[in-house]
């Protein structure tokens, strides 16, 4: 396989790569970068390949194991000088590894089937929040995740945070509340509030059983009105001296316990 070598900062191919830390600039492309050795592997293993590799000369050790992987594809290679990869990469302590990946190629691998049990974020502006929530829906095994204006779950921050979970579980962004809850109308699935409504049944009496949507509100505000109004039960963990968790954190218990739930315990 060829790797094109290049030396300057100021190369095409490196402005671009360096670009995709801009949402605007992923959104006109459709594409998104993931770093990492964990994320590129887990990808390929899936089915799920990179257009453009960008190595470090500093990980040179990679090269072989790389080419094994994309020996049937047709892929773009970039090897960086250090000072070029250092214009790439937005990571502390890199690995030297920076890949661009299609989101209408990853939209192939992945698609809705089920939508059993999905969980759906308003607001969440954190990428780190998105992410990792993201990745608590592939360890709890649900169908899919929907947002409602939330951060970019494509951008470096969420792509990291979701251990590359986004390339497991179908994201589908949504432009307003009210299309969501259309959307969950027709699929005849139940809206599940987590708020702090004093009508709110603590999460251990909610009945959380079928077909269902865990809705998670931003980190600040929580869920707006119109969904609190429109879903079909509002639930509550029930907390000792704080009022509220992290977004993240949050959905991570309401997933846990539907999980919980569905397997008999």
């Amino acid at each position: 396989m060829e790797w094109k070598k290049i030396e300057s900062r100021s190369n095409p191919a490196v402005k671009f790569a360096a670009s995709l830390s801009d949402k605007k600039v992923r959104d006109r492309e459709g594409v998104f970068p993931a770093e990492g050795t964990t994320l590129f592997f887990d990808f390929c293993q899936r089915g799920f390949f990179p257009e453009k590799v960008f190595l470090s000369e500093t990980a040179l050790s990679l090269q072989k194991q790389i080419e094994t992987c994309l020996e049937k594809e047709s892929v773009e290679l970039y090897l960086l000088s250090p000072g070029a990869f250092e214009k790439v990469t937005e990571e502390k302590g890199s690995q030297g590894l920076f890949c661009v990946y299609s989101v209408s190629r990853l939209s192939s691998v992945l698609s809705f089937g089920k939508k059993e049990r999905l969980v759906a974020l308003e607001r969440v502006q954190d990428p780190g929040n998105v992410g990792t929530v993201i990745r608590s829906a592939a360890a709890f095994g649900f169908d899919g995740v929907l947002l409602v204006d939330c951060a970019d779950p494509f951008s470096g921050k969420a792509v990291r945070a979701s251990m590359g979970a986004v390339c497991h579980v179908p994201v589908r962004s949504f432009s307003t509340t009210s299309a969501l809850f259309d959307f969950l109308r027709e699929e005849n699935i139940r809206a599940v509030a987590a708020c702090l409504a004093d009508s709110a049944l603590p999460i251990q009496k909610a009945d959380l059983s079928g077909p269902l949507c865990i809705l998670i509100g931003n980190e600040g505000k929580g869920l707006s009105r119109e969904a609190v109004e429109k879903a079909d039960l509002l639930s509550v963990i029930p907390m000792e001296d704080m009022e509220s968790l992290n977004a993240a954190a949050a959905a991570a218990i309401f997933l846990w316990e539907v999980k919980r739930r569905s397997n008999g315990e």
